[in-house]
């Protein structure tokens, strides 16, 4: 086996502040990197705990989310940030109230 080979990237990010936005996660997201993460500012609204990243509470249940992150699906984690976070969707989604203004 070569090197590194079965070894998937994985990102724990145990933030204790109130992140604004998180362009980590996507960025992460993007490169089908599974996410481990504490609940903390907007984190909840980027991560869809258990499908595709894991939200966690306690140290407890840091140690689970790692164990358990190699079950994720990296194709899907891909696929939901594409879909949420691409150039056309952003730019439809900023886009949209100023075209319903002028309609």
């Amino acid at each position: 086996m070569a090197a590194g080979a079965g070894i998937s990237p994985r990102l724990l990010h145990l933030i204790y502040f109130n992140e604004p936005f998180g362009s980590s996660f996507i960025e992460a997201k993007a490169s089908r990197t599974r996410i481990t993460t504490t609940r903390r500012g907007s984190i909840a609204e980027l991560i869809d705990d258990g499908t595709t990243e894991f939200l966690v509470e306690t140290p407890a249940r840091v140690t689970a989310a790692i164990y358990c992150a190699g079950n994720l699906n990296r194709a899907a984690i891909r696929r939901r940030v594409v879909n949420r976070f691409s150039v056309d969707r952003v730019a439809d989604d900023h886009g949209s109230p100023y075209r319903r203004i002028l309609g």
